[in-house]
């Protein structure tokens, strides 16, 4: 089922009215930020990005468009996410990631392997296949390349001459597209090691967006003097069909630790005339793609060929709908580019009247965020400010500081 913002009715089935409106504003404040970044004419969907993904890999990164970083981690990290089909997407650590779906799809592919090496193997060929996706499968385990783990395979389950015969003939399947697909992907040299806040040493696939990428396009990005959004006016015609059961982002105005309750203060704001105004020193798009563990010759071929068994595995628990159907394919879209800004100061004013008690509710207690500005709690990086003012009505400002990055959004891709 696909969810058209091109009217100004919201069809988008949802928990309540709260849902709802929030629904509404999520596509008034992309398509705003598409437009003044000038996203229009961009190839690929839009969509702002939400949560607390980013550098540092401890998930300890900022508000929405906060996502930010000061190494490629949070770029890499970004750019390894599956997307959802929506006008908002929300981001953390345990988001789905393209390299695991992607390693998933390489062993549910078909060997490539020459008829020889299943003749040497005989029964044991099924016993070599089951080994090598097991082993693969645990990142404890040395990243030997397949003909060094074939050899150990082949000494510690086979007599002495079936083993030299068959590590002979292995050799001649290391060239197919398919085993060179899963060399590179185990190559440690086509991942970056990143420190993470807990002192750690984390790996990541690499991508070619990059933090030295990020710095130049936005040493000659678009600097965008005046933020003036207000819902009074925005639009919610999108340029795309949204899948309403990939939605993501929040659904609430008002996000708290755990049983923080907003219920009241969520339905009165997101029935409220919202201004958003400020200024972006800032703002360029950085291409991204994977680096060399990924083959894209691979994917196309998986993706060309739905019902093949010459391509697919038979009787594999994953199958081309699992990797490719729209909309939660795990490898259905791909992101294509992140939106970046740098050095911004933007200030947030719900127009309805709160009482004291209510707006000290919200200073004190809307530690994960105010919309549309989600994320983690306690972020140096940003500045924040609440103002109740003469008419009562809220305000809230949120400054990156310079020299920082942030990932406001990005543009998505269907599969492959």
């Amino acid at each position: 089922m696909s969810v058209n913002f091109k009217d100004k009715s919201v069809t988008m089935a949802s928990d309540g009215q709260v849902n709802e409106l929030m629904q509404r504003l999520n596509v008034q404040w992309r398509n705003y930020v598409s437009k003044i970044c000038g996203l229009d004419s961009t190839p690929g969907v839009f969509q702002v990005a939400q949560g607390n993904l980013g550098g540092n890999l401890g998930g300890n990164m900022g508000a929405n468009m906060g996502l930010q970083t000061t190494d490629s981690s949070g770029l890499f990290l970004m750019a390894d996410t599956v997307p959802t089909d929506s006008p908002t997407g929300y981001y953390q650590n345990s988001s789905n990631r393209r390299s695991t779906a992607y390693k998933d799809l390489l062993f549910s592919m078909a060997p490539q392997d020459t008829t020889e090496l299943r003749k040497a193997l005989g029964v044991q060929y099924v016993n070599w296949i089951t080994y090598r996706k097991s082993y693969y499968a645990n990142p404890k385990n040395k990243p030997f390349n397949q003909q060094k783990l074939f050899e150990m395979w082949a000494n510690a389950n086979l007599d002495l001459q079936q083993a030299q015969k068959s590590i002979s003939v292995f050799g001649l399947t290391a060239l197919s597209p398919l085993n060179k697909a899963i060399d590179a992907y185990n190559d440690k040299a086509n991942q970056q090691s990143f420190f993470a806040d807990d002192g750690e040493i984390d790996n990541l696939y690499s991508y070619t967006g990059t933090i030295e990428g990020a710095q130049n396009v936005l040493d000659m990005g678009l600097k965008i003097s005046q933020v003036n959004f207000d819902t009074a006016t925005a639009t919610t015609r999108a340029n795309h069909d949204f899948t309403e059961e990939a939605v993501g982002g929040f659904y609430d105005f008002f996000e708290g630790e755990a049983g923080a309750n907003f219920e009241q203060l969520n339905a009165i704001a997101s029935n409220s005339r919202i201004t958003i105004t400020g200024h972006i020193n800032k703002t360029a798009q950085l291409l991204t793609q994977p680096a060399a563990w990924y083959d894209s010759g691979v994917v196309g071929k998986a993706y060309n060929h739905p019902v093949d068994n010459i391509v697919w595995m038979p009787k594999v628990r994953d199958d081309w709908d699992s990797f490719f159907k729209q909309p939660n394919g795990t490898l259905a879209r791909y992101i294509s580019s992140l939106l970046l800004v740098s050095d911004y100061e933007l200030t947030v004013t719900i127009h309805a009247k709160f009482s004291e008690s209510q707006f000290t509710q919200v200073k004190t207690e809307a530690t994960v965020g105010i919309w549309p500005f989600f994320g983690a709690e306690g972020v140096a990086s940003h500045n924040k400010k609440f103002k109740h003012n003469e008419d009562n009505s809220l305000s809230y400002t949120i400054s990156l500081n310079k020299g920082l990055i942030g990932i406001w959004g990005l543009n998505y891709r269907p599969a492959p």
